[in-house]
């Protein structure tokens, strides 16, 4: 079965994607959906997608800053540029876990 997701990526396949991380404070609606404080600190991760020059999606993803973590892998290849394998969030599991 295809998923949503490969069905997408065959009829456009992806040439570029961006990610910009910023640390940030959640607004009134962030902090009503995520059930935490004003002063509570964030991770806003803002996605962009290009299929050849054509923006293609984009997502604006708000994490709480004290239950997640930004990981990345690369590949270094001979030429010029990086090649990323991964770019994930990753939930911490704690005894302070909510």
């Amino acid at each position: 079965m295809t998923t949503p997701s490969q069905y997408l990526s065959e009829l456009f396949p992806l040439s570029e994607i961006e990610h910009i991380v910023e640390a940030i404070l959640p607004n009134s609606l962030e902090q009503d959906l995520l059930n935490i404080s004003a002063a509570s600190p964030c991770l806003l991760v803002n996605r962009r997608t290009w299929t050849a020059n054509n923006l293609i999606s984009y997502a604006r993803l708000v994490h709480p800053g004290n239950l997640y973590r930004l990981s990345s892998r690369s590949e270094i290849s001979s030429g010029p540029g990086l090649k990323v394998m991964s770019l994930n969030f990753s939930r911490y599991w704690s005894a302070g876990f909510r």
